[in-house]
């Protein structure tokens, strides 16, 4: 009979592309899978694959992602880490390989950046942005594929609301526009760009570009 350890390691060989470097059986059952570019994944393991809970380390062995896995994606409850100058990490669903469901993605200072639904990987749903430590200066509302886009509000840094009304995309809509001490500038307006940065600007297809390009690119983070 042939060694199941053995087994598992010619069919991790083929599926892989021989991308593995070896593969191991800890006391409490775990694998622990090396790969070559250097990464680890230390966990539960069925059929060949990642299956159940597990942690998949970077090659400099940081945590990548820490959390349920099925049919070797990561689906369910998990944490994803991130070594980047904003971005810290994500903690939330998952859907074959994807945040879906409820999660939170925190900036590097440990603050929310995003709070809120996720579909295939994008911002979608209900849900609310920061853009400060204080976590007052925000949009809450609905999302579409990683842009606001149906009903919102968007905060000034006072907490006092800025916009209320529609959104579609690159935030312009029917709604009001308010100064900081919550008097009405502007009310029902259309075809109006507005920024973050509380300008009003006319929406042409130059600003609209730059908007996109500048904002919300792909809605991941």
């Amino acid at each position: 009979m042939k060694n199941p350890i053995t087994q598992i390691s010619h069919w991790i060989k083929n599926h892989y592309d021989n991308h593995y470097s070896s593969i191991t059986v800890g006391e409490n059952g775990n694998h622990i899978v090396s790969y070559k570019d250097g990464s680890k994944y230390e966990g539960q393991w069925k059929n060949g694959q990642r299956n159940g809970e597990g942690v998949i380390f970077y090659n400099n062995g940081e945590k990548e992602y820490e959390g349920h896995w099925k049919d070797d994606q990561r689906h369910g409850e998990g944490v994803e880490y991130f070594y980047m100058e904003k971005i810290k990490k994500y903690e939330g669903g998952w859907k074959e390989g994807k945040k879906h469901g409820n999660g939170v993605l925190y900036n590097s200072k440990g603050m929310k950046r995003y709070e809120g639904q996720w579909k295939d990987g994008y911002r979608h749903g209900s849900g609310a942005l920061y853009f400060d430590k204080v976590e007052k200066k925000r949009y809450e509302g609905e999302w579409e594929k990683g842009f606001p886009c149906g009903q919102g509000i968007q905060y000034y840094k006072n907490g006092q609301i800025e916009y209320e009304g529609i959104f579609d995309h690159r935030f312009y809509g029917d709604g009001n526009y308010y100064d900081k001490q919550g008097e009405v500038l502007q009310d029902q307006w259309k075809g109006v760009h507005v920024s973050f940065k509380g300008k009003l600007k006319h929406r042409t297809e130059k600003n609209e570009h730059e908007f996109e390009q500048k904002n919300f690119i792909k809605g991941h983070y």
